[in-house]
């Protein structure tokens, strides 16, 4: 169901002002230079919050194609591998085993999120919220990607 900014700032008005929802909004939209739509970026920030009122997935019921939001905690985490992008130079790449009550998938990271590996934010036990990942079903399992319109948080 489509929630306005309005409506979405009503579920999360008890933690910040409509002022600083605003500020924050008009942050991210800069830092994302347009990426994503001011009510896209309010859905996130309300989310980030815990206020989502959206049904967060569940790891056994994910189907090709999907675009879900879930949590989960990290059971394994492979090294980064590096590879060639055609005419873009280098990328890289790694896959994260992740798993809720329901079941295992495979999560991976490309790009400039792998630094949260790197940097050791994501280990063994870490949990994971993933917003906006999509589904795949491919040779090795399911597999949730980030892509250009999802985010991933480490919660504490």
């Amino acid at each position: 169901m489509y929630k306005t900014k309005s409506e979405l700032y009503e579920l999360v008005s008890d933690l910040m002002s409509e002022d600083e929802f605003h500020r924050e909004i008009n942050r991210r939209c800069d830092e994302l230079e347009g990426l994503l739509n001011e009510e896209a970026i309010a859905y996130l920030l309300v989310d980030e919050m815990g206020r989502n009122v959206v049904r967060s997935a569940s790891i056994s019921d994910l189907s090709n194609g999907d675009s879900v939001s879930l949590q989960a905690l990290v059971d394994d985490v492979s090294e980064p591998r590096k590879f060639k992008r055609k005419n873009r130079g280098e990328g890289q790449v790694v896959n994260i085993t992740i798993h809720d009550d329901t079941g295992s998938c495979r999560f991976t990271l490309w790009n400039k999120d792998v630094e949260a590996v790197i940097e050791g934010k994501i280990k063994i036990g870490s949990k994971i919220r993933i917003v906006n990942g999509y589904v795949k079903i491919s040779d090795y399992g399911t597999e949730i990607n980030v892509g250009k319109w999802g985010m991933f948080f480490i919660e504490e």
